[in-house]
């Protein structure tokens, strides 16, 4: 039985998708012709997940070839080794089952193989019940599939308002908009409105707009769904839109995102995007927060209807009192001055926050390797006009119109 797999196996992951999983279905039927057998190929059942979290005990089956593949996860954590073409015994609450994982490219297959039909549906059931109800979660959608992303969920931690440098009116428009969006259920239905909420950050990049994604995230403590790309490595672009909108309905209240919308529609996917953008009452519960460095790039029916993205915040380049601000803190500790400090926010004119980011790290750098001859203050002062010439070789992204402190 263990080699009629093994082919079984063997033979399915040459085939084209479609034939794949009507073949594997037929073949495993024949294989355990007393036993039920339940297909998914929902990213939900994370079986791997629920091993680890100890929800189960998951046994490859030694009679059986099984493909293993290894992850580097970095210093610190190790390899992850997991079954890529395998089957595994599943011990849990007192039951057993079989699970027979495909894995290809751009797919995976799992299917249970149990005593019953009521067996079956209780591991599917427990595993995607206990991996989506996991606390902090993020999602990231990307080439068709959603994938749990511990290093966006750990920046994101790592992001809060306090360490978030804005204008005051910028930072008002944001928290006003955001911040009491989920506590309003009752506002929109007594206005008989859909409770669904649109903000689209625009501004030049380097600017703070993800910074400040990544902060009301972890401020608001919602699942969030992170939208990176639209292109999947299977179906269509249109299928991938309809499968973002439908999970955010699942998981609402929730907050999903989209990163350089810009880049993700364009005139072949717009009118469905906007279809299930509009989504109306079936949208509930859902914030839609999108960024885009172009916005003259959008259609104007995506920019300026307000029932799509209600409100536009715009990210400027810091001011003089912002930049100082920055510098402030990524400094904080080192020997500089409070008149050094306003020196080089008077020279950073036209810096955005990534290039003040820079030039703190940078400038750092340089002086660590002559801190007995000069002061940090001073690296940083030469680093600014190596950072000037690099900015005039590269577009214009804003005009400074005013120096002045923030506004209030």
């Amino acid at each position: 039985m263990a080699d009629t797999i093994t082919s079984l196996i063997r033979e399915v992951i040459l085939m084209p998708e479609e034939a794949l999983t009507f073949s594997a279905s037929v073949r495993l039927a024949q294989i355990f012709p007393d036993k039920f057998i339940l297909e998914t190929d929902d990213y939900e059942f994370d079986l791997d997940e629920f091993a680890e979290r100890g929800h189960c005990r998951l046994k490859l089956d030694l009679l059986s070839h099984s493909q293993l593949n290894a992850d580097w996860r970095g210093k610190g954590k190790g390899a992850k080794i997991s079954p890529r073409n395998a089957v595994m015994d599943v011990e849990w609450n007192g039951m057993n089952a079989k699970v027979v994982r495909i894995k290809g490219e751009c797919y995976t297959f799992h299917y249970i193989v149990a005593d019953s039909a009521g067996v079956a549906k209780a591991l599917f059931s427990q595993v995607c019940r206990t991996t989506t109800e996991a606390s902090g979660q993020v999602l990231v959608f990307a080439r068709g599939e959603w994938k749990r992303d511990r290093d966006l969920l750990n920046a994101i931690k790592s992001s809060t308002l306090e360490n978030l440098i804005l204008s005051a009116a910028t930072m008002r428009s944001l928290t006003a908009d955001i911040s009491d969006f989920f506590e309003s259920e009752e506002i929109y239905l007594s206005l008989g409105v859909p409770w669904k909420r649109g903000v689209l950050l625009t501004g030049p990049p380097g600017n703070g707009k993800t910074h400040a994604i990544k902060s009301m995230v972890n401020c608001l403590g919602k699942p969030c769904l992170y939208v990176r790309s639209l292109v999947p490595n299977r179906g269509t672009v249109h299928g991938a839109i309809q499968s973002v909108f439908r999970r955010a309905r699942e998981a609402a209240p929730c907050i999903l995102v989209f990163e350089d919308l810009d880049s993700l529609i364009d005139d072949k996917n717009r009118s469905l995007f906007l279809n299930e953008l509009d989504g109306f009452a079936s949208n509930g519960g859902v914030l839609t927060i999108a960024t885009t460095n172009y916005p003259q790039k959008l259609d104007p029916a995506l920019l300026n209807r307000p029932s799509r993205f209600d409100r536009k915040i715009k990210f400027d380049l810091p001011r003089r009192g912002e930049r100082g601000r920055f510098l402030r803190m990524m400094l904080q500790g080192r020997e500089i001055s409070d008149e050094e400090f306003l020196v080089l926010a008077q020279e950073t004119v036209g810096f955005s926050f990534a290039y003040l980011k820079e030039l703190s790290l940078s400038g750092l750098m340089a002086w660590l390797r002559v801190r007995k001859e000069a002061r940090v203050a001073d690296s940083m002062l030469e680093l600014v006009k190596t950072l000037k010439a690099q900015m005039k070789s590269e577009p214009p992204t804003a005009v400074v119109e005013d120096e002045g402190e923030d506004d209030d």
